[in-house]
């Protein structure tokens, strides 16, 4: 809804009484057996939200009616006809008066009201008062004359106007008196219905007739001449106004004081005249105000529920009288918040006795009362707790603990907790059992019985819930000695651990005891006795494994022997030897213990070809517990084979050997030089190569001291004993053949490669060959092909790569030709390269973005962040700039610096948190090498900080909306997520959420540092402004923003200045609506009474107490309270108190002051005189400025008299009150021509 007053804010025409009014004087028996007469009345509608009605219905916008919305609308309501709130209460269907003598005329209020409602979808029905004329006289139905002026009326209606139907009202004798229908009245009324219905249909057969109808049952036809069942197969639709106020039902519960039920008489009268019906569909009436003489709202449970119980006894809908007459918050949430669930839940035991309870409801809920216990069901006392609320979580905590094996009753009052919307909790206990149950062992380590335990062991005990010190009478007992082991204690949550002091004795049974009462729960429930027992380790270690393994050959003779145990172990005695088998002699040795490894290394090597034994005496080793080693042997041999060559490079019998070739032999063994010779032969000149030999490992390197000869074959010769492993055992002879280069080097690949395009001006060109290579004797040029001429380069040579560099950059977008000439290149050996010849073109496009860091649109950025922008390829700056702005535009100092393609942005201090940020790159700011143009460039992000999403923030309109219409001001701050937003920031992030829903764009939000507007003000106003308005309006605040940092006082508009306050309630009631409804509204009702409550300076006379208007007398001053409950608005609060004054307070006819405000409100009856003051200290009680004003005036009667009225002060204007008439309204006067009215003064007190 766009405001709570948004349907209701035109000024009253008319007497509530005077718009459908249907006089009853059918015998209606009340309490007290007397005939009653009452009026019936359809006026207007006010709600502002729809959460428990639909928005769609089969009915709208066809012929169909079913499921059917609908209200009555007077003519004078049209001009200011909320629509966007119609549509959200869902409503299809409008009545509204169109009868050839309404006021406006009924063309104006038809063609507006068709104008207003074009392409909702809501039907409009020509409201037509059928029998009774503007002075209130009844007209004979059967009378020939008014029915033609009728079928007249309707057909210039149902010709003129694209209307969906025509709506008869006072379709009927009045019911009383001589003016009782009878079976001809009946037969009057029927044939009259007949001839509308066949008129109409005869001009277009879709257009809807309807009628008004009494609802008094079998009654019906004989006081009014309405027969149901007859009227039914004329009509489209009938429309019984089961007005339950009017028939005594107006207690708040619905039933009257003789105790009839209101909700029940509905239901019952609408089964009636459904089952009388035929079939034709029945909308029933229902009344939205108390009744004709109170015109306070029903609340809007109440009126829903009149709503239930009209549909679930075969009602086709409803129809609500009237438009301006229905509580604020119909359709809003009306269901109680439930309990989903409660920890610890229903009679629940073992609870800890520390527990916090959390009770989870149905919805998000606040403090009503906040009456909630926790009850000690054994004494009958309430415990001491705090409570808090957490969105729909009620956290309930102890402020001691509770009473073990106790019952307590959690108990929630009604009313103690509520949800958002007011509705309060039922009655709600529930009970749950403190712990009775003692702590038991789950688990203990060592387990019971177990064996071979460590002896510096560490119990521990876990238990089956959290544990804390009884008497802690814990004991360790060795039960061999019988003495009790030392230990230290420690609990931490449900584990006990057991520290023994020093070491446990090997190969004893040990026995842990926890004496009852040593451990206990948080609750105090002692444990009982506990005993396990296990036996301390006296096992002896043994050998797992050994390497080398046992009788293993072929050991290098500098191993380093292992020996694995199968547990840890520590020194014995450590008579472990390493025996020469072949010399019977020991070695010396060195002997180290880590974990369950010995490592035993010989200190020098060992002999070839040998064997050996290792030994480890019994008791040389020993496991943790003492628990000693049997004797333990094992054998191994040294190497006796010699090595072998495993490859060799070059292979035997290769072709094309690089002259420079370094020659690998690998053996299948670690190896040294030996004593025989190695050799490089020339097989053509039989000549020896001068060479170098090194050795690494397994590996012998060969490096001839000169090239090689090419073209040339050669012998490599290892002679026997020339190479032995590192035992001694010697190669046999070897030799292998290779045969020296003597094939041309030829071009495997050339960067930039052959006809390549977009070749950077600065391009190094590198050419990769088939082998090494040197320079020969010709000409290597690059040749620029558009002007024929060489470029001067350089070239260098590593291994097989040619490199050659422009001396100077390249033209770009130009075609080069590289150039080698035959012989211009040889490999090592001088083989001549063949002529070669490539072609490439220098770039011409423009480098693009590749990557940036922080990405786009990327969140939660680092105040100190680097920008590292990645482009297609290396660039240099450009002439124009780099930059970081925010989102004020301001730009922040920077370094830049570019190393190949990425640029670097480098703010010269830390950013601001939580800021959207724009990298802005201009064209031209950046160029490739050949100085080809970046073309603009933007990317944005965000520091760390809170952002948000337009449907948190619409969330948080609403909540913002509801607090302002609940507390007549701004909160101090909305929370959104879990960041509080003040409404500076709010501001902000509304007008951005709403420009960017208009734009269709969907970016995230972060809220800025907004300071609040210097000193708000603003014009008083009520009144519409359009979405295209509001829309620039937002647009201008969210400049003022961005150029200010703080919020503005005010914003123009066609209403006058729009205060600061205002602002922020109406942007809210906008993306409420977009949040209800998906679509912005067409326009929004802007009430500043709501927000800006101050009375300005000129206007506080008119709130001061005088003598004959008594504003701080305790009398007045509870009634305005009692009056003004529950009225947000001050046009609300001024009218609720017109109201009553009118309603209440009969009328003395004398001269000047009798009274004064306090004796009129005893005596409850005045002249105009005493009527105004007391009316006037009323409004002056509730803070609403107010007035006298005299007048000479011409009644009703034909007499003039002089006349005093009240003016009262809201929405920024005087409004003139006469409260002496029923006939009149707030604003509206009746009962004596304004127009013709001598004025003679305004006064803040009275002086006569």
């Amino acid at each position: 809804m766009l405001s709570i007053n948004s349907i209701s804010a035109a000024t009253e025409t008319g007497n509530t009484t005077n718009a459908s009014e249907q006089n009853i004087t059918s015998n209606v028996t009340n309490s007290s057996n007397t005939t009653i007469q009452k009026s019936m009345d359809t006026a207007n509608t006010t709600n502002s939200s729809n959460t428990t009605i639909q928005k769609s219905m089969e009915a709208a916008g066809g012929t169909s009616y079913s499921k059917v919305k609908s209200v009555w609308i007077p003519s004078d309501y049209v001009g200011s006809l909320n629509v966007a709130a119609l549509q959200n209460l869902g409503i299809t269907d409008v009545f509204v008066k169109s009868n050839l003598i309404s006021t406006p005329s009924y063309s104006s209020v038809l063609t507006a009201i068709l104008q207003k409602l074009k392409g909702t979808n809501i039907r409009v029905h020509a409201w037509i008062t059928c029998f009774k004329d503007v002075n209130g006289d009844w007209i004979d139905p059967a009378n020939k004359t008014q029915q033609d002026f009728l079928i007249n009326s309707i057909t210039a209606i149902v010709k003129n106007y694209n209307v969906s139907g025509i709506n008869l009202d006072y379709v009927r004798y009045s019911g009383s008196g001589s003016n009782i229908a009878g079976e001809s009245g009946t037969a009057a009324i029927t044939a009259f219905v007949q001839l509308v219905y066949n008129t109409v249909k005869s001009i277009n057969s879709s257009v809807a007739v309807s009628a008004d109808l009494m609802p008094e049952g079998s009654a019906n036809a004989y006081y009014y001449g309405q027969d149901y069942a007859q009227l039914a197969k004329y009509l489209d639709f009938l429309v019984p106004m089961i007005y339950k106020g009017n028939y005594g039902y107006n207690s708040s519960t619905g039933t009257s004081s003789s105790g009839k039920n209101g909700t029940s008489w509905i239901a019952s009268t609408v089964a009636y005249i459904v089952s009388q019906s035929n079939g034709t569909p029945v909308i029933a009436g229902l009344q939205t105000y108390r009744s004709d003489k109170n015109v306070t709202a029903i609340p809007a449970g109440e009126l829903q529920n009149d709503i239930n119980a009209a549909i679930n006894n075969g009602s086709s809908g409803y129809a609500l009288f009237r438009y301006g007459l229905i509580s604020s918050s119909f359709g809003m949430d009306s269901t109680i918040p439930t309990i989903k669930s409660i920890d610890p839940s229903n009679n629940s035991v073992n609870v800890p006795i520390n527990k916090v309870i959390k009770v989870t409801f149905s919805e998000p809920v606040k403090a009503g009362t906040l009456s909630i216990y926790v009850k000690n069901s054994s004494t009958g006392k309430y415990v001491p707790i705090t409570t808090s609320i957490n969105s729909n979580v009620l956290t309930i905590t102890l402020n001691s603990n509770l009473t073990k094996e106790t019952t307590y009753s959690i108990i929630l009052n009604a009313g103690s907790i509520t949800d958002l919307t007011g509705n309060a909790l039922k009655s709600y206990t529930t009970k749950f059992t403190t712990d009775a149950t003692a702590p038991t062992v789950k688990s203990i380590d060592p387990t019971n019985n177990s064996a071979n335990i460590a002896v510096n062991k560490v119990i521990k005990v876990t238990f089956s819930e959290p544990v804390k010190a009884g008497t802690l009478s814990i004991y360790l007992k060795n039960l061999k000695t019988g003495k009790y082991v030392t230990v230290t204690k420690k609990i931490s949550g449900n584990i006990l651990i057991i520290t023994p002091a020093i070491s446990l004795t090997k190969a004893t049974l040990y026995y842990v005891t926890l004496n009852a009462g040593s451990i206990i729960d948080l609750a105090g429930n002692a444990i009982k006795t506990y005993t396990t027992k296990f036996t301390t380790d006296s096992t002896a270690p043994t050998v797992k494994s050994i390497d080398p393994t046992n009788n293993s050959a072929n050991i290098a003779v500098n191993k380093v022997i292992k020996v694995t145990f199968s547990e840890p172990v520590k020194a014995g005695t450590l008579s472990i030897k390493l025996k020469n088998l072949k010399t019977g002699k020991y070695i010396s040795i060195a002997k180290k213990i880590s974990g369950n490894t010995l490592t035993i290394t010989p200190t020098s090597n060992l002999i070839k070809a040998t064997q050996y034994s290792v030994i480890l005496n019994a008791g040389s080793v020993t496991d943790l517990a003492g628990n000693t080693i049997k004797s333990y042997t094992t054998k191994f041999t040294t190497d006796k084979t010699s090595p072998t060559v495993k490859s060799i490079d070059p292979a035997n019998n290769s072709a094309n050997i690089p002259i420079n070739k370094t020659i690998k032999i690998t053996f299948s063994e670690s190896i040294k030089l030996g004593t025989s010779g190695i050799y490089l032969k020339n097989l053509k000149t039989g000549n020896y190569v001068l060479i170098t030999k090194t050795i690494s490992g397994n590996t012998l390197t060969i490096k001839p001291t000169n090239n090689l000869i090419k073209a040339t074959q050669y012998s490599l010769i290892l002679n026997a004993g020339s190479i032995t492993d590192l035992a001694g055992n010697a190669l046999k002879s070897y030799t292998t053949k290779f045969t020296t280069d003597k094939t041309s080097p030829t071009v495997k690949s050339i960067d930039p490669s052959n006809n390549s395009v977009n070749i950077a001006i600065n391009k190094t060109i590198k050419i990769t060959f088939s082998e090494s290579i040197k320079l020969g004797t010709s000409g290597i040029y690059l040749k620029n092909l558009k002007t024929g001429k060489y470029e001067f380069i350089t070239k260098t040579i590593s291994g097989n790569t040619l490199t050659i560099k422009p001396t100077n950059n390249l033209i770009k977008a130009t075609q080069y030709s590289l150039i080698l000439n035959a012989g211009s290149i040889t490999d090592l050996a001088g083989n001549a390269l063949k002529s070669c010849t490539t072609k490439f073109t220098t770039d011409s496009t423009a480098p693009t973005v590749k990557s940036i860091d922080p990405t786009n649109n990327s969140a939660n950025v680092p105040l100190s962040k680097v920008i590292k922008i990645t482009f297609s390829e290396s660039i240099k700056a450009g002439t124009l700039g780099v930059g970081v702005k925010d989102l004020t535009g301001k730009y922040i100092p920077i370094t830049t610096s570019i190393s190949g393609n990425v640029l670097t942005i480098t703010p010269k201090s830390n950013l601001t948190n939580g800021t959207l940020y724009y990298i802005v790159l201009n064209t031209s700011s950046v160029t490739d090498l050949a100085g080809n143009a970046l073309k603009s460039y933007n990317t944005q992000f965000t520091t760390n900080g809170t952002i948000f999403t337009i449907t948190q923030i619409n969330t948080a309109a609403a909540s913002v909306k509801s607090y302002i219409e609940t507390n007549n001001r701004l909160p101090n701050y909305v929370t959104i997520g879990t960041r509080q937003v003040t409404m500076p920031q709010f501001l902000q992030l509304l007008v951005t959420s709403l420009l960017q829903i208009n734009n269709k764009t969907n970016k995230f939000m972060i809220p800025c540092n907004i300071n609040a507007p210097a000193s708000p003000n603003g014009s008083y106003m009520y009144g519409n402004i359009v979405l295209t308005e509001y829309l620039g309006i937002a647009q201008n605040i969210h400049d003022y923003i961005n150029s200010n940092s703080c919020a503005p006082n005010y914003m123009t508009s066609s209403l006058g200045n729009i205060q600061y306050e205002s602002l922020v309630y109406m942007y809210s009631k906008i993306l409420n609506y977009y949040k209800t409804n998906g679509n912005l509204p067409n326009y929004v009702l802007v009430d500043s009474s709501v927000t800006n409550t101050a009375v300005p300076s000129e206007l506080q006379q008119y709130l001061q107490a005088t003598t004959n208007c008594q504003v701080t007398n305790s009398q007045i001053q509870a009634l305005a309270k009692s009056i003004t409950s529950g009225k947000t608005s001050a046009y609300d609060k001024a009218l609720a108190i017109f109201n009553w004054v009118r309603d209440k307070l009969g009328y003395s006819f004398y001269y000047n002051t009798k009274y004064g405000a306090v004796g009129t409100l005893n005596a409850m009856t005045g002249n105009c005189v005493d009527t105004a003051h007391l009316l006037i200290a009323l409004e002056r009680a509730a803070g609403i400025p107010a007035r006298y004003e005299h007048v000479y005036a011409q009644f009703s009667s034909g007499n003039w008299y002089g006349h005093v009225i009240a003016q009262v002060w809201v929405n920024g204007k005087w409004y003139n009150v006469d409260a002496t008439s029923y006939s009149n309204s707030f604003g509206i006067i009746k009962n004596w021509n304004t127009s013709t009215a001598t004025y003679k003064g305004t006064y803040a007190t009275l002086p006569f």
